[in-house]
């Protein structure tokens, strides 16, 4: 099971797709944000056995949330 989140905004520079997912990876200027958003997404997602990519895109940006289906009694 998979949810997609997407955008139409400038798409995500190849040069900070390495580290995108990484603690503290900002494109804002110093004192507007963290830069925890994706990291703690990951985590989160990763601790539900999921996993959050990134699709390569180059018409805004596009990431996707998967996770493990899961029998409810």
């Amino acid at each position: 099971t998979y949810i997609d989140v997407v955008d139409n905004g400038p798409g995500i520079p190849e040069k900070i797709k390495p580290n995108l997912f990484k603690p503290f990876m900002s494109t804002k200027d110093a004192g507007t944000g963290t830069g925890l958003g994706l990291s703690i997404c990951a985590k989160l997602i990763d601790a539900h056995r999921g996993k959050l990519e990134n699709i390569d895109r180059t018409d805004g940006a596009h990431f996707r949330i998967r996770l493990p289906m899961i029998e409810i009694y």
